[in-house]
């Protein structure tokens, strides 16, 4: 519900953080010879392969992210990197400092993803990310690159790190057939151990905290994790009475209605292992195998309907279509009649709370009356 606009705004990115490795990085990965100490055949040989992705995220203050994505390039090696579009013209200067591009570069040669942040959010995020993508990684190893290491920097202490293994990818979204066969038998072997839904530590979605907290039910957990996000929105953007109005009936009204009829008259729901985050900004096709990759997570244990969330914006590459092909291989929980309902919920736009409020204006109290059944039914 953020202002969209905000992921184009430029975003400061200190030098000093993105021209070199420093040492705890460096510590967490196998040994590498600097640049500068690498004699000429072995330069020769190393620059086709020095393929890596940098993903950072730094300015305190700021609501968006910079992702400068770095790849090979044919030629000569001033003309090493294909950057991003709009981070081109910011790092092309940074070309020119071969010695210590290559530094970062040279991370490439044990296969790792690197990203950057800073503060403690940016703690936070990085521990978030690596516990998430730690968990998604023991369930589907063939989906989810493999954890390395998270921490932070000796040189620095307010910058941190995450590293993962590095996947060369394509810039199209997967495979129609292959990937929501793969997204569901993720959803079928990640059961959370504790038999709650949450996840141990708390993740992020972009800079936002999420309240992971465990709880007994699927309607307790998404209460909890839609009411910190309206409050940081509030926070964020001020008060606003209509979103106010929009919130309260959503919290009161609507969950209640869409998501209790899950877990009551004997219906249940196991908590899945979602990515939690799964758009198609955050998934691509492995260049070497074919395969499905999925990242920068904020998973926990949910709904596994809760994934499908952002496959209902039109915007999105992976939509509707995208939909149907999971339900071939994870059955729609039980309402049946409520599927569309809940996708609507659980993708959070602003004009799908404002139809779910006038579509059920008496909540779940509506609902078991309109069914005839009586609310002193142990059952409900």
């Amino acid at each position: 519900m953020v202002d969209s606009s905000i992921w184009d705004q430029e975003i400061d990115v200190p030098e000093d953080v993105i021209c070199y490795v420093d040492s705890n990085v460096s510590a967490s990965v196998l040994p590498i010879t600097p640049w500068s100490e690498m004699g000429t055949r072995a330069k020769r040989n190393y620059l086709p392969t020095a393929v890596t992705k940098f993903y950072q995220i730094f300015h305190p203050g700021a609501k968006s992210r910079a992702y400068p994505r770095m790849e090979r390039a044919t030629g000569h090696a001033r003309q090493k990197y294909k950057l991003h579009r709009r981070t081109e013209a910011r790092y092309r200067s940074f070309s020119r400092s071969a010695h210590a591009i290559f530094d970062v570069m040279l991370i490439a040669r044990f296969n790792g993803d690197y990203q950057v942040s800073q503060n403690e959010t940016g703690k936070g995020m990085m521990s978030g990310e690596f516990a998430s993508m730690s968990a998604l990684h023991d369930t589907m190893p063939d989906l989810a690159p493999k954890p390395i290491a998270w921490g932070t920097y000796a040189s620095n202490p307010n910058v941190h790190f995450f590293l993962c293994s590095f996947h060369d990818m394509t810039d199209e979204v997967p495979d129609i057939e292959v990937f929501p066969a793969k997204i569901a038998e993720l959803h079928m072997k990640g059961v959370s151990p504790n038999g709650k839904f949450g996840f141990p530590v708390i993740n992020y979605q972009g800079r936002l905290p999420q309240d992971t907290t465990w709880c007994d039910t699927w309607e307790e957990c998404f209460s909890r994790s839609l009411k910190r996000m309206l409050e940081l929105e509030e926070e964020s953007q001020g008060y606003n009475e209509e979103m106010r109005f929009l919130s309260n009936a959503i919290m009161t009204k609507v969950i209640p209605r869409l998501l209790r009829p899950l877990e009551t008259e004997g219906r249940q729901i196991l908590p899945r292992l979602v990515h939690g985050d799964l758009w198609d900004g955050n998934t691509s096709t492995d260049v070497a195998t074919d395969n499905p990759v999925i990242f920068d997570a904020a998973a926990f244990y949910a709904h596994n309907e809760y994934e499908l969330g952002p496959w209902r914006p039109t915007r999105h590459k992976i939509g509707k279509l995208y939909v149907h092909a999971y339900h071939k291989y994870f059955p729609i929980s039980v309402p049946e009649e409520d599927f569309d309902d809940r996708n609507a919920l659980y993708c959070i736009v602003m004009e799908e709370m404002k139809d779910l409020v006038e579509k059920f204006p008496e909540g779940y109290e509506g609902w078991i009356k309109q069914r005839g059944v009586s609310p002193e039914d142990p059952k409900i």
